[in-house]
């Protein structure tokens, strides 16, 4: 499953963040963030993702 159709960007932007937080599992996290393109690392992300959901959206 392609994260790419699975989200898209106007749904996640409502979506809160902590739960798909608790949805993704790790291989899956990497893959999302990757592709909303962050870079950092998953624990260093969850941080991002528990304060400010726009960090999710480049």
């Amino acid at each position: 499953m392609k994260l790419a159709s699975a989200f898209k960007r106007d749904a996640i932007l409502e979506m809160n963040t902590h739960f798909i937080w608790n949805a993704l599992s790790n291989h899956e996290f990497e893959m999302f963030v990757k592709f909303n393109g962050i870079i950092k690392k998953k624990e260093e992300d969850v941080n991002l993702l528990h304060g400010n959901s726009q960090y999710i959206h480049k």
